[in-house]
């Protein structure tokens, strides 16, 4: 998922304005004031999730306060062949292909009360075919039911007619909004179906028209039971905003009190894992993991996956850190160490000499 473009509507000073930010490396330039660092904690209040996301007062633009509903901040993010093939694991069921064709963008709101909101680019709808051919099975045991009715009245059988256009009604094709209360005529006219064929198969003589009565009614209770079923699932739209919605990245914001690395960390020590600093937790989540798993890793007794970690974390780090950072060849290496101990080394062949820690981890801030 990549972030495309950015607006803010009563974000401090930021009102009514957007950026686009669908570049390798964005860089915002101005005098002081001019709402650098703003743009910077609004998006990291974007995807805040703390227990009272909403927005302070002196985070509120003083010329017009803001709404409790107005969408303060909006990211656009472009969706990615990733985030496609996760889609594809969901159970969807959708009348054409996920693809980036037919799921393009995804939208993250938040509100001045804190309720973030999602939107999405999406031509996917629910799939049709249930509920078409329950109408067309349905139409059928209609006409069949019309051709026995003088035999049905001889037999006392009940016309469950009402059922039927109730069932009818619901399976309009120009509706494309389901409820608990649309799917219910569709169970009705299903289980009147079922007891209309059980009736007809406990009569000793069964004229012609009858017997295939019964088989429409069997045939479009089946396929009545199974639109139902379509029905009561969530719309795809809603799903797959609901999922991309998980896998958006949370804004990382480096302040002076998230820059001081120390050079090594020992996990042992119950009071670091349990409120670890800024630093380490910036540090491990750039590279993909978490002090937990860090922990867990070099005190499970097994080399292999504390290797395999340590490996995994270096290579994520070396691909999100060197795009970035083009000023000069960066090296960041983590290594892990048995009993919980992560140490962390940092270069820069800009110059010969080891950069310091402070200044290393506010370049890779």
């Amino acid at each position: 998922m990549q972030l495309s473009k950015i607006e803010f509507n009563g974000f401090k000073r930021l009102d009514q304005t957007s950026c686009n930010v669908d570049g390798q490396t964005i860089a915002f330039i101005g005098p002081n004031e001019a709402g650098k660092t703003s743009v910077l904690r609004g998006l990291a209040w974007l995807t805040d999730e703390s227990e009272d996301p909403a927005l302070p007062i002196r985070d509120q633009n003083r010329r017009q306060r803001p709404a409790d509903d107005a969408l303060v901040v909006r990211a656009y993010y472009r969706v990615e062949a990733d985030d496609i093939e996760a889609l594809r694991q969901l159970d969807l069921d959708t009348d054409r292909p996920v693809s980036l064709k037919t799921v393009t963008q995804f939208r993250l709101n938040r509100q001045k009360n804190g309720q973030q909101t999602t939107g999405i680019e999406s031509t996917v709808k629910r799939n049709p075919r249930p509920f078409e051919l329950a109408s067309k099975l349905l139409a059928k045991a209609a006409s069949r039911m019309e051709a026995a009715y003088d035999v049905l009245e001889d037999l006392e059988i009940d016309d469950p007619n009402d059922a039927i256009e109730a069932a009818e009604h619901s399976l309009d094709p120009s509706d494309s909004v389901w409820t608990a209360q649309r799917v219910a005529p569709l169970r009705v006219a299903a289980d009147v179906l079922t007891t209309l064929a059980n009736e007809i198969d406990q009569q000793d003589s069964k004229p012609r028209g009858l017997t295939a009565l019964r088989t429409a009614s069997e045939n479009a209770a089946t396929a009545l039971r199974a639109a139902a079923v379509s029905g009561e699932r969530a719309h795809p739209k809603d799903t797959i905003r609901a999922a991309l919605k998980q896998r958006v990245p949370k804004f990382l914001l480096f302040g002076d009190n998230d820059r001081e690395l120390s050079e090594s960390y020992h996990l042992e020590d119950t009071s670091l894992r349990e409120n670890p600093p800024s630093p380490l937790v910036n540090l491990v989540s750039v590279a993909g993991t978490s002090v937990e798993d860090i922990w867990s890793a070099t005190t499970g007794g097994d080399p292999a996956t504390m290797r395999t970690l340590e490996h995994r974390m270096n290579e994520t780090l070396r691909a999100r850190l060197q795009p970035m950072w083009t000023q000069s060849e960066l090296t960041v290496q983590l290594r892990l160490n048995q009993g919980g101990v992560l140490r962390s080394t940092f270069w820069s062949w800009i110059a010969p000499t080891m950069w310091s820690h402070r200044l290393l981890s506010a370049a890779m801030a």
